[in-house]
């Protein structure tokens, strides 16, 4: 059951928390409320060390002054109390709200903290890892609520919706205030970020089988597999540039092509302008209806523009699509369900993007560089792998056979087995090794170099030999680029070899072995 939020003081900490756990940010004090009232006595027993550091925190600044002082006013009650069990300045919720930015400078990993504690911590971590695509929709129908109920208080246009959330329309209450603006557009920007978690977590949902996981469920034991832990990103929403954004999060503009990579993009990369295509019939709850001529640049989890004379244009993302006899579509949206609004006659469109193109409004992934596994020590680059993906896509899939007989593989069906991503690059080299160079006659030239015999009377060991010959043999196949025996020992029934290859349109070595 999806979490029901009532106060935008318990979303802002969910939603917090979920972002620190994301991109490991610190784990403070104001982020699990239930620890900090248990350490309310502690505070107070440290004042004197923590009100230096809040002091010098609050820096001048107004607001922060004023709670500053209301703080160091409770712990001195707290202090002088005789009360058997004091007040706890904490257990109240604006208190909280109040002391919260003071207490985000307290990190728990900073101070011991008991096992109980611990227990605490670690429950409320559990709670917010597991939060779903629907506890994300909650966060989303509370804030839209929220700014509706602020921006109708002070007579503001409700541009969220607000009539179609079905509550009780509010009367202006007050003049907009500066402070009324600020929170409108600070909830608009949580706003902006809950979306892209939910596209994020769509994207991991509904994201196609990834190919090196299959491949490495179905290589040899005896292989050592590619680990895909750093196989990740954070979605965020996309501002300016790449330049800007490969700065903000890469720490340097000119790794923009990695956000490229990793984002799939294609020439010209933004589009801010995209093309209009008028609806060709009223909009209709949460879908509209445009030509088709257009489909093969659209797809679920693309980002739209939608609006006509009469309605502001806005983003949406296409949730669905169906296909009709007319040459006609449907695009079913994210976002409220009020797309009736748009109506042909007053020139309604839909404003597609280039694909494979990001805009302001979109969300693009950030890489996240993630330590490697690899038996080399070698760490890739945060979009290497997906270059090795696409490369594994493009090496081919062949049939698989035995790796001890060479036996060609049949399933439960009746259908041959067939071999792809790693498994048929091994079966690749494997083949090769185990050939005769001209056992094949309509390819004479595959296979182990067959003049081998001869080299054994040159100068250098056995070993030497035949590192030379595997590599120049696999190299033959135009699908390899980099051929390297690590290690090879000769055994009585044969060799052992570790073997390192790189495949066409990847800069990944792949570890291999064989006996």
């Amino acid at each position: 059951m999806a979490e029901s939020y009532t106060n935008m003081q318990d979303l802002k900490i969910d939603l917090q928390l979920y972002v620190n756990l994301q991109v490991s940010g610190p784990l403070d004090l104001s982020l699990f409320p239930a620890l900090a009232k248990q350490r309310y006595s502690w505070i107070v027993s440290n004042w004197n060390t923590l009100y230096p550091v809040f002091k010098t925190y609050s820096n001048g600044n107004e607001k922060l002054e004023s709670s500053l002082e209301d703080f160091d006013s409770s712990v001195q009650g707290y202090k002088l109390s005789t009360n058997t069990n004091p007040l706890n300045a904490l257990e109240n919720v604006d208190k909280f709200k109040m002391y919260s930015e003071f207490l985000s400078l307290i990190d728990i990993n900073g101070i011991s903290i008991t096992e109980a504690e611990k227990s605490l911590v670690a429950l409320e971590l559990q709670r917010i890892i597991g939060l779903t695509i629907d506890d994300f929709r909650s966060m989303l129908q509370f804030m839209n609520e929220s700014i509706g109920i602020v921006s109708s208080s002070i007579g503001l246009y409700d541009e969220s919706g607000f009539d179609s959330l079905d509550l009780p329309s509010v009367s202006r209450e007050k003049a907009a205030t500066i402070k009324d603006l600020d929170s409108i557009g600070s909830m608009i920007e949580a706003k902006k970020y809950i979306e892209s978690i939910i596209v994020s977590l769509k994207t991991v949902v509904d994201r196609p089988p990834n190919l090196l996981e299959i491949a490495n469920r179905n290589i040899d034991s005896g292989t050592v597999a590619i680990n895909t832990a750093y196989y990740s990103a954070i979605t965020v929403p996309f501002m300016m540039s790449l330049e800007n954004m490969a700065k903000m999060y890469l720490g340097d503009g000119s790794l923009w092509y990695e956000l490229v990579t990793v984002n799939n993009l294609q020439p010209p990369y933004v589009d801010e302008v995209g093309k209009k295509f008028l609806l060709v019939a009223p909009g209709a709850f949460n879908n509209l209806t445009i030509s088709s001529s257009e489909k093969s640049n659209l797809h679920v989890g693309a980002t739209i523009s939608i609006g006509s004379v009469r309605v502001r244009e806005e983003k949406r993302f296409i949730n669905k699509i169906s296909y009709n006899n007319d040459n006609t579509m449907v695009l079913y949206l994210s976002g409220n369900a009020d797309l009736s609004k748009l109506q042909k006659d007053e020139g309604a469109f839909v404003r597609i993007y280039a694909p494979h193109t990001v805009n302001s409004g979109s969300f693009i992934k950030i890489p996240l560089n993630i330590s490697s596994n690899l038996s080399n020590g070698l760490t890739p680059k945060s979009d290497e792998l997906r270059r090795l993906d696409n490369a594994l896509l493009n090496f081919g899939v062949d049939i698989a056979q035995d790796d001890v007989s060479g036996d060609l593989l049949i399933s439960a069906n009746g259908n041959f087995t067939m071999a792809y991503g790693l498994k048929n690059v091994r079966q690749a080299v494997s083949n090769i090794i185990n050939t005769v160079k001209s056992e094949l006659p309509f390819h004479r030239s595959y296979g182990l170099d067959d003049t081998i015999g001869t080299k054994m009377f040159g100068p250098g060991d056995i070993t030497t030999v035949l590192k030379e010959v595997v590599e120049s043999s696999v190299k033959k196949d135009k699908r390899f680029t980099y051929v390297k025996v690590q290690n090879l020992v000769v055994i009585e029934t044969g060799i052992s070899m570790l073997l390192h290859v790189r495949i066409q349109g990847s800069s990944q070595l792949i570890p291999l072995s064989f006996a």
